[in-house]
This record gives structure tokens, C-alpha cells and sequence, in this order.
């Protein structure tokens, strides 16, 4: 195993006055000085690389009639790694250090990482349609080899013209819920408690970077059952009366948000069977809303009573419920 440096591109994001760290990840902006961050060969022999150029010049000048290049592969290389710099330069890059086997073992524990940290970003401040980074790469610390990957699956279309900007009111805010989420996320043998929470972030960004509407709906509803759903059974009533319970201690409010709650449980439901139903803006808005913050809520209190299973948090949740009885639906 070695220590390795992974580095991706994020399009989306503009650049903020200073550097700023999210669960173990950098964000910086890529300038030339700090070019060195970048992979300075790739992980091939370097009569591989020759090969390959004069494969490439033969092709190129074989109906010409013209000699290939041979001696221009110095030349060659140097604009192939200016080409590589220009995928990165005065983009906000996103670097983290991981311990591999090999390049293709970094870059995919990397980005693991590095979308974590972005799911942060998406589920902190709703309309950040962060896409997943496209141009990675992964630079050995012990030798300096690695690669510079362009992941085409992940393209689509060109570039939002849109840039997303954390101001440092954002930052400090976004202090608060790392104090909050590091020691969970970032625990090499987290609970499963911790595991759900990561499951329910991940599920939420998801759902802000939806542009399909049904799809946004199932997706939140998906995130909340990660934070409050064991049960097989009766999910409806149990998501509304748990996210009611959690969100207010007003035993007024939390009818109305029971009934909102089931209401769209059973939308969710229409819309996976095929049933008829109807989406409001205010349901998109109320989903947004809440799922977004009580992914935050429940790693607030799951840190401060290092519960480390459902039971635990659900046990917490009765004794806060008190008497309040759910109204008929």
C-alpha cells in the first residue's frame, strides 16, 4: 500500500478567498504554481510512451507521403501535459490523500471521498447542482507516478455557465456541521447509525441534483427512511409521526406536519405504483426543506449520544414524543 494524493476537477464551483477543508477534503484553486499537485508521468515505462507516439505519427503520415515526427515526441509530451493543465487550471479542485495498491485503486477510493464531501456541500445549501467531477487524477507520494483520468461516462452535455459560490458565511456555518459529521463519517469503522446518515446525505443531494420532479420526491422520501424506517410495515404513518415528533414540541404543529408528511409518503407511493397524483411546488419546497436539515438534526443528536444504531435514536425518539397521540388520517 502507498500514500497517494487524488485530485478532481469540480466545474461547478467558483473561487472563494481561501482554501477550505470538508471530511478530509481540500479545496483549493488550481494555479500553475501548484501544478505539481498533478501527476507528473504516467504509469508506464517511458519507451511505452515512445511507442505509442510513433504508432500515433506512423498513422497520422502513412497516406501523406510525408516522414513522420519521430524526433518531435519531447514536444509531443510537453503539450499532451499542457492539455492535461488546462482540464484543471483556475477550476476549485477538490484533493484528498488515500492508501492504495494502485493508481486505479486511489482514484476510486479518492472520489468516493471526494463525493462524499460534496454531497455535504449539496445537502448544506439546496441549488448547488454540483455535478460529479469529471477530470481526476491520482499522484503516488512515494514516486510521483499516477494518471490523469477524463471520466466520459459522467459528461453531460457542456458545463453549466452557472458558477456556485461559498461566501465565508457558508464556510463558518459549514464548520459547525463538520465538527458535527467528521468524527461520523470519517470513523474508519463507523456504526451503523453512522453508515445510515451517509446513506441519507448521499440520498438527498441525489434529489437536489434532480431535475425530474417525481423523482425528487421519491429520492427525499428515500433519504428520510434511511434516518427514521426499520420497519417493514405501516412506513407511512411511522416517517410522519417521527419527522413531526423531531421537528417541533408543539403537539399543534406536529399534526399538521404528520398529516402533510403521510400525505406525501402516499405521494411517493402514486408515483412509484403508477397510481394518479399531483405535485405542488410546496411539496417540493417542504421536502426540500426538511430533508435537507434533518439530516443535519439527527447527526446533532446522534454525535451527542453516540447512539450508534437505529434502536438507539428511535428509543430517544419515543421519549421525546411524550404524550402527543397522531391524529386520524
Amino acid at each position: 500500500m502507498s500514500n497517494w494524493q487524488v485530485i478532481f476537477a469540480i466545474d461547478d464551483l467558483e473561487y472563494i478567498p481561501s482554501d477550505f477543508t470538508i471530511l478530509d477534503v481540500t479545496f483549493y484553486k488550481m494555479t500553475k504554481s501548484k501544478c505539481g499537485d498533478l501527476p507528473s508521468c504516467e504509469d508506464v515505462p517511458q519507451s511505452t510512451l515512445e511507442n505509442r507516439f510513433k504508432e500515433w505519427q506512423t498513422q497520422i503520415f502513412e497516406h501523406t507521403g510525408k516522414k513522420p515526427k519521430f524526433d518531435e515526441y519531447e514536444k509531443h509530451q510537453a503539450e499532451m501535459k499542457e492539455r492535461v493543465l488546462q482540464r484543471f487550471l483556475d477550476k476549485i479542485c477538490a484533493s484528498t490523500g488515500v492508501n492504495a495498491s494502485n493508481k486505479d485503486e486511489a482514484i476510486q477510493k479518492g472520489r468516493n471521498k471526494i463525493e462524499i464531501a460534496l454531497n455535504l456541500l449539496r445537502t448544506y445549501k439546496s441549488g448547488f447542482e454540483l455535478r460529479s467531477p469529471l477530470n481526476g487524477s491520482a499522484k503516488n507520494l512515494v514516486d510521483g507516478s499516477g494518471t490523469v483520468t477524463f471520466e466520459s461516462s459522467w459528461y453531460r452535455g457542456k458545463p453549466s455557465p452557472w458558477k456556485y459560490r461559498l461566501d465565508q458565511n457558508d464556510l463558518k456555518n459549514l464548520s459547525k456541521e463538520k465538527s458535527i459529521l467528521d468524527p461520523l463519517i470519517l470513523n474508519p469503522n463507523p456504526s451503523a447509525m453512522s453508515n445510515r446518515i451517509s446513506r441519507s446525505m448521499r440520498w438527498t443531494a441525489m434529489a437536489t441534483q434532480e431535475t425530474d420532479q417525481e423523482d425528487k420526491i421519491i429520492k427525499y422520501v428515500t433519504a428520510l427512511e434511511c434516518l427514521f424506517i426499520k420497519e417493514f410495515t405501516k412506513k407511512a404513518k411511522l416517517l410522519a409521526e417521527r419527522v413531526a415528533t423531531i421537528w417541533t414540541n408543539n403537539y399543534a404543529n406536529r399534526n399538521s406536519i404528520y398529516k402533510d408528511f403521510y400525505r406525501l409518503y402516499n405521494l411517493r407511493n402514486a408515483i412509484v405504483h403508477g397510481g394518479s397524483y399531483t405535485i405542488t411546488s410546496k411539496d417540493r419546497r417542504t421536502m426540500d426543506h426538511v430533508a435537507r436539515n434533518l439530516v443535519f438534526v439527527i447527526a446533532t443528536v446522534v454525535q451527542a449520544n453516540s447512539f450508534s444504531t437505529i434502536d438507539n435514536l428511535l428509543s430517544w425518539l419515543t421519549l421525546k414524543k411524550g404524550t402527543w397521540t397522531p391524529p386520524p388520517v
